[in-house]
């Protein structure tokens, strides 16, 4: 039977496989794990040693990094480095996860790209949204608006009575509001109100 220590590492090595699927995104998978385990001691006025990775080429002085080669990078040989007195992130704080180290070791590999504009010396970038599609809540009573189902879920998660539907003199008012900046005209109000067609707010 397998010992602990050879599942756990089977565990690590499949779970970084879809990493090396898609290529790295470095705002999203990259960044935080440099400032988790790297900003404190080497970013901002810290440069520790004389290392700092405020930028890219910083990153690069003096060969800590080798884009496109993950084997002869040298922050990458001490973030693996099982010796106390040099292992990085050092001995009185947590390792990088393997996953993690998997990303890092790509993102060399892949030729460290780097954001445009980011330092992590602290500047106004902003990273960009990742794509993602957002997973709406159930319709209830019909109510497939997607903005509806939004608020359905909201009131139901704090046990609130969903307000009633406005008016029909206030729905005209708000939709004339918006769309031209104006109130509707009092004959607009009357011929709206008088209308008994069931979806006279849609056509609306």
């Amino acid at each position: 039977m397998r010992n602990k220590a050879t599942i756990l590492s089977s565990v690590l090595f499949l779970s970084a496989l879809p990493l090396a699927i898609a290529e790295i995104d470095f705002a999203h998978q990259v960044v935080p794990i440099l400032k988790e385990h790297c900003a404190g001691c080497h970013a901002g006025e810290k440069s520790k040693g004389g290392f700092s990775i405020n930028r890219r080429e910083l990153f690069l002085d003096d060969e800590t990094a080798m884009p496109g080669d993950a084997a002869k990078s040298y922050f990458i040989e001490l973030i693996e480095d099982d010796d106390p007195d040099s292992q990085m992130p050092p001995k009185d704080k947590p390792r990088v996860p393997p996953a993690e180290i998997a990303i890092l070791k790509q993102w060399v590999s892949e030729g460290m790209k780097w954001e445009s504009g980011f330092s992590f010396g602290g500047t106004s970038w902003e990273p960009p949204f990742a794509p993602r599609r957002p997973e709406l809540p159930p319709v209830v009573d019909g109510r497939s608006n997607p903005i509806d189902r939004i608020i359905d879920a909201w009131l139901a998660a704090r046990k609130l009575d969903r307000p009633e539907p406005i008016g029909d003199a206030a729905f005209l008012r708000r939709v004339s509001l918006d769309l031209t900046g104006l109130q509707p005209s009092a004959e607009r109000v009357r011929a709206f109100l008088a209308d008994t067609v069931p979806d006279k707010r849609g056509k609306l």
